[in-house]
């Protein structure tokens, strides 16, 4: 896994990541290759403030492990919001 910021004009600067020498074709590509967990002692809000940060937090982990956790936690969000208008 290799990754960079390229440069030129704004349109392709950014981040990039490549695995195997090729340009990964989305973020969750790179799930199939690299697993972070982690937790800090500036995250303690996440257990006295609001239950939407922990359920963020924990579909973060889920991520982790799942990759296409993302686009379900994604999806029930916006069922959510429709449903709460």
């Amino acid at each position: 896994i290799g990754t960079g910021i390229a440069g030129g004009d704004a349109a392709e600067s950014g981040r990039r990541v490549r695995i195997n020498g090729a340009a990964a074709r989305s973020a969750e590509e790179m799930l199939e290759w690299l697993r972070v967990v982690w937790l800090t002692p500036a995250m303690d809000a996440l257990f006295t403030g609001p239950a939407t940060d922990r359920r963020r937090f924990l579909d973060r982990q889920v991520l982790a492990i799942d990759p296409g956790h993302g686009q379900r936690a994604l999806d029930y969000e916006k069922a959510m919001r429709g449903r709460n208008r």
